[in-house]
C-alpha cells in the first residue's frame, strides 16, 4: 500500500502530484487526478484531509460548503472499493473519522444517507471492541463543528 506523502519525500516526480495550496498559507499538496496507480485508499484520505483542513483553515471553510461536495462524492465512491476492507477492520478509528468528516461534507446530497448508514454498521460492530475509542473520536468532532458553527455566527 501506498502512502500519502510529499513528493519531495519519496520517487515520485513533481508532475505526479497538483501543487496549488488550500490556501496561501496550507501546505496540503493534492494528489494529481490524473495518475493510474492513485489507490482509493489514497484518494478516501486525501479527499478526508482536504475537507477537514478546510474546517480548520483560516479563514474557516464550513464542512458542509459546496466546495466539499465533490470530494464528499468521491469519498463514497472510493469507499465501495471492497480492497480497503483489512485495513477498516485494524484500524476503525480512521474509517470513523472519514465517515464523520465525509457525512458533515454530504449534508445537502444524497451520499449523506450512506455515510450515516455506514457509520451506523461500524458503531454497532464497534460497540463490544472499540465503543470506548470511537466515542472519543465522536465527541472530538462534535467540538470541532459546535466550534464551527460559534466562528460562522
Amino acid at each position: 500500500m501506498q502512502e500519502i506523502t510529499r513528493a519531495a519525500d519519496n520517487n515520485r516526480g513533481i508532475d505526479d502530484w497538483d501543487s496549488q495550496p488550500l490556501d496561501p498559507g496550507s501546505s496540503l499538496v493534492h494528489l494529481n487526478s490524473n495518475r493510474q496507480d492513485t489507490t482509493s485508499f489514497e484518494k478516501i484520505i486525501h479527499h478526508t484531509a482536504f475537507i477537514y483542513s478546510r474546517a480548520l483553515s483560516s479563514p474557516r471553510i464550513p464542512f458542509s460548503s459546496p466546495l466539499n461536495q465533490n470530494s464528499a462524492k468521491q469519498i463514497a465512491h472510493c469507499l465501495d472499493d471492497i480492497s480497503n476492507d483489512a485495513v477498516w477492520v485494524q484500524y476503525p478509528g480512521i474509517l470513523v473519522w472519514i465517515l464523520l468528516t465525509a457525512g458533515a461534507a454530504a449534508v445537502h446530497s444524497p451520499e449523506r444517507s450512506f455515510f450515516v448508514v455506514f457509520l451506523a454498521r461500524v458503531g454497532t460492530s464497534a460497540i463490544a471492541n472499540l465503543w470506548q475509542g470511537m466515542s472519543q473520536t465522536m465527541m472530538r468532532f462534535l467540538a470541532l463543528r459546535k466550534s464551527e458553527q460559534k466562528a460562522v455566527r
